[in-house]
């Protein structure tokens, strides 16, 4: 195997210094370890290093185990379904080989994160796992820049917390890319537009196809400048560079449905979405709700049973659906659905709140139908407490 390193300035562009080096792939990461060495050997006069201390990753990793690895980090750079499912089904079976290997943990961890922002997955206690995954690497490296910045993707509902993780992943390793990225979305309103803009653009040198950077730096438009012009031109522009990615048309289409009063557009998006990745239920979902938006009822109805059909235990869907047969008239069919989603064990809420407005629905549609006991009943069984 030959491997050619180079050293350039990120700021100028100029070419510093290269070498090829001519390697037997026995152990990659014995390689790995004396190539490393070499060049800061090589240049320690240049760089200013008196003193070079060689730490060997004294690590072994199964052969197997680590093209796994690779598979799962090439699954990283694409958002759709089938994507993602192979890629966490290649690093559960690299952390099975090889349990020692650390990265391998750290980035199942990620990719289960990620199944669940991107709705790829509706198991959302997937993130206890990716939590146990994180804290099994903390208990064996405290330092680990990677794990505090998956630890910033899990956490759920405390937005303090999990900006403080994404910072103190930028302070242990303010040279990853996707630390930056992340640390930039996470405190961008905190250290100001100027210097978050600049660790964008300092992202984007480094990696200009890393495939998270235009949808943070798109989520960052929104949340701290609201600025959606610049959102649809950081997107547009995404989609045509990644047009496999499907995440940024759904995101985009958001925008336009929500900010931007461009429903026909958002409709655009979502079918050829849909078209890219027909494993996506949501797609259809957000056409539902785009349709019911114009006061469509058959076109509402028509996409949210296409949805539920590829994905019929998610209660987000399924809600959707209710609402479509409410607007079509459909009360008795919307009632029937919503009473039996509450009693299916195998419905997953994304949230609490969630599984109540599922309720508290079915008891709006019984006290419409006069059906006092029955009402009555279901806020006993499933919302113990609740204000009369």
């Amino acid at each position: 195997m030959r491997i050619t390193a180079q050293l350039i300035n990120a700021e100028t562009d100029k070419h510093l210094w290269s070498e090829s080096y001519d390697r037997e792939l026995d152990d990659i990461f014995q390689v790995q370890d004396e190539i490393s060495a070499e060049i800061v050997d090589a240049r320690k006069e240049t760089l200013g290093i008196s003193l070079v201390k060689t730490v060997s990753s004294a690590q072994t990793i199964n052969p197997k185990a680590y093209d796994l690895y690779l598979q799962g980090l090439w699954g990283l750079h694409t958002y759709t379904f089938e994507s993602l499912d192979n890629t966490a089904a290649a690093l559960e079976l690299a952390t099975d080989i090889a349990p020692e290997f650390l990265m391998a943990r750290i980035k199942l961890a990620e990719i289960y994160a990620r199944q669940i922002i991107t709705g790829s997955r509706f198991d959302w206690l997937i993130l206890d796992k990716a939590e146990t995954l994180i804290k099994e690497v903390l208990s064996i490296n405290l330092n680990s820049a990677e794990a505090y910045f998956v630890r910033s993707l899990i956490i759920k509902t405390d937005r303090k917390l999990r900006n403080q993780y994404a910072k103190e992943a930028y302070w242990l390793n303010p040279n990853n890319v996707d630390i930056i990225i992340r640390h930039a979305q996470s405190n961008g309103a905190e250290m100001g537009e100027d210097n978050a803009r600049a660790l964008f653009k300092r992202a984007q040198k480094v990696d200009p196809l890393n495939a998270d950077l235009p949808y943070f730096f798109a989520v960052y438009l929104v949340q701290t400048l609201q600025k959606y012009s610049e959102v649809e031109q950081t997107l547009k522009q995404a989609i045509m560079v990644n047009p496999k990615n499907t995440f940024y048309p759904f995101y985009l289409g958001q925008i336009y449905a929500q900010h931007m009063g461009q429903i026909v557009d958002a409709i655009k998006l979502a079918e050829n979405g849909a078209r890219l990745d027909p494993n996506d239920p949501y797609f259809p979902q957000a056409l539902s709700i785009y349709y019911l938006s114009l006061g469509s009822g058959v076109k509402s109805l028509e996409y949210a049973e296409k949805a539920m059909s590829i994905n019929a235990n998610n209660a987000e869907i399924i809600n959707q659906k209710v609402n479509s047969l409410i607007c079509f008239g459909q009360t008795a069919k919307a009632l029937i659905l919503i009473n039996d989603t509450v009693a299916d064990a195998n419905t997953v809420y994304p949230s609490k709140q969630l599984k109540e407005r599922f309720i508290t629905g079915a008891v709006y549609l019984l006290l419409k139908q006069k059906k006092f006991d029955d009402a009555e009943a279901l806020i006993n069984l499933h919302i113990p407490g609740i204000n009369e």
